[in-house]
């Protein structure tokens, strides 16, 4: 089994419920904890420690950790959407760790006999402040495998057309993670610490089309009316969101960012993975991960993706459903 430590911003899109589903149901995966980082990081790591009591995991440590950037500065406004009515009051959930979710990663790094993967499928705070605390501990870490960037933006969605009337250079801020905490995506990726990286252009390939989630709605495994309710709240918040934005409306759909990230920690039959040497950067105020093709390679990075055995793996593990 791969040790991981999961780090999330659960609650806003659904995909990180789906994510720490998917992690649960692979027996690949060890979760030696899931940390939770963002706006309102205690709720969601209510919301994370709820989803693991009602997936039979209540032994996993849940901590709460960063509210704000690495330089201080607030997160923009991450609403809690997917979630509205899984968490029905204050003190629904079992108790969160005390500890703050940096010193829950330097704790069980440091305790550790084997090396340990980072799953960043949210901001990247937590990671970049425990490698400023600890940088020796970077000797612990085994990876990172990181939801984020974008190598190609011109590639987002490009052959749905929905995003048409944004600039391709522009694209790549659609990308949430890195560009929620530049500086703390920059520590990662200077790091020197092996790295895969899960991009943009890809992950929003892997939207379920309206027959999947038909039959995915007929799922009778427990929690999957629980995780459907999710993804229907989240789809309508996203259409009323971008409603008035340059995007076609069919740009609201449940896309399985995080899912496909922590299939990656375990295998790579329906990607392929190239080499590259990352830097990054900033272009017209968009953070960016740059490849610099005559540098050594820094990272290995997912440039391609079989959609259709992703997906039917993803159903087959969170909702006992085999897509036709």
């Amino acid at each position: 089994m791969i040790p991981i430590i999961l780090d999330t911003d659960i609650g806003t899109d659904v995909d990180d419920a789906l994510a720490l589903t998917l992690a649960v149901r692979s027996p690949e995966i060890d979760i030696l904890a899931v940390t939770t980082v963002g706006t309102d990081a205690c709720l969601r790591g209510r919301i994370a420690r709820k989803l693991l009591r009602v997936l039979g995991r209540d032994e996993i440590p849940v901590a709460a950790g960063c509210g704000h950037r690495l330089d201080g500065k607030d997160y923009k406004p991450m609403p809690i959407s997917s979630a509205r009515g899984f968490i029905e009051n204050e003190q629904d959930g079992l108790p969160l760790q005390e500890q703050h979710a940096v010193d829950l990663i330097i704790d069980l790094l440091q305790a550790a006999n084997t090396k340990i993967t980072l799953v960043l499928i949210g901001p990247v705070t937590h990671t970049a402040m425990t490698l400023k605390r600890r940088p020796q501990i970077r000797e612990k870490i085994e990876r990172f495998v990181v939801m984020g960037g974008s190598i190609y933006p011109k590639e987002i969605l490009r052959k749905e057309g929905w995003l048409k009337w944004v600039p391709g250079f522009l694209r790549a801020g659609v990308e949430i993670n890195l560009n929620t905490d530049p500086a703390a995506a920059e520590v990662i990726l200077n790091s020197g610490i092996p790295i895969l990286l899960v991009p943009a252009e890809i992950t929003f390939r892997t939207y379920l089309k309206e027959q999947e989630r038909a039959q995915i709605r007929q799922s009778t495994v427990p929690q999957s009316a629980a995780l459907n309710h999710m993804c229907d709240e989240f789809q309508a918040l996203l259409s009323k969101s971008t409603a008035r934005m340059p995007v076609d409306r069919r740009f609201a759909q449940v896309y399985l960012h995080d899912a496909l990230t922590v299939a990656a920690v375990f295998t790579q039959d329906f990607v392929a993975v190239e080499a590259f040497h990352l830097t990054p950067g900033k272009r017209f105020g968009v953070f960016r991960t740059l490849p610099q093709n005559r540098l050594p390679a820094n990272a290995l990075v997912v440039t391609d993706l079989d959609g259709s055995a992703f997906k039917r793996l993803f159903a087959e593990r969170v909702f006992g459903v085999t897509l036709r």
